[in-house]
């Protein structure tokens, strides 16, 4: 399977969904968006997390990350549905916060 990457800032993070399936099984999901830092028409992403809340646990707006993903779609009753499932995150800076000093160096990517 191709596995595609955008590198960007993240500027929004949805809150955690949860639920139980028609079998019986426990899931999560969360969304988040990264945006190029591009002058002109920056490009964003919406990147969905399913069952992979850990994660992402640890990342806030204004963090600079590279996403890898997969693209996916999906037909029900006749629709098509798309999503980006997160693959990996790889944090390239994180956003200073009041508690901690701004972290330059690159971080361990987190791969599920």
């Amino acid at each position: 399977m191709n596995e595609l990457k955008f590198t960007g800032i993240i500027t929004a993070i949805s809150a955690k969904q949860s639920g139980e399936s028609a079998n019986g099984k426990h899931w999560e999901k969360q969304n988040f968006v990264v945006t190029e830092q591009k002058d002109r028409y920056p490009q964003s992403l919406l990147v969905e997390a399913f069952n992979k809340s850990e994660v992402i646990e640890n990342l806030q707006e204004g963090d600079e990350v590279e996403v890898t993903f997969n693209v996916n779609a999906k037909e029900y009753k006749g629709a098509f549905y798309g999503s980006n499932q997160l693959w990996m995150v790889n944090v390239l800076n994180k956003v200073q916060s009041a508690e901690n000093e701004p972290q330059n160096s690159p971080q361990e990517p987190q791969t599920v």
